[in-house]
């Protein structure tokens, strides 16, 4: 890839979280429930971010675009957090859905990389 290319994306797959005993009991985004991002191929990291590490709402927001925020803004902080599992593989965690929970309709939702500099989006501070 040239740093002008954005990087590609092969999958997206949303896991439900569960319950204590080990049920997804609704159709709607929940705290803990993820959704876990591959790309085609190793992609840069922000810096001072790296693998296995927690980073917040504003900073997965600084390259992802949802088209349609999945979680109302204004009664959620922290709606969720990223956490690279390698340099293919962003997983994004629910962690405060808000009020009323939101459900999106198979087929319906999008996602999308920003185009951003070579810092990825992140503030370098």
């Amino acid at each position: 890839n040239r740093s002008s290319d954005l990087p590609i994306i092969v999958r997206i797959v949303a896991d439900g979280g569960v319950d204590s005993n080990r049920i997804d009991t609704d159709s709607k985004f929940s705290r803990t429930d993820t959704i876990t991002i591959e790309f085609a191929e190793n992609t840069n990291m922000p810096p001072g971010i790296g693998i296995g590490n927690e980073f917040f709402t504003e900073d997965v927001d600084g390259f992802i675009d949802f088209g349609e925020p999945f979680i109302n803004q204004q009664q959620a902080a922290n709606r969720y957090t990223g956490m690279w599992l390698d340099r293919q593989r962003l997983r994004i965690t629910i962690s405060d859905e808000g009020y009323p929970q939101p459900e999106v309709r198979v087929g319906t939702w999008r996602l999308a990389i920003k185009p951003v500099g070579p810092c990825g989006g992140f503030d370098s501070a």
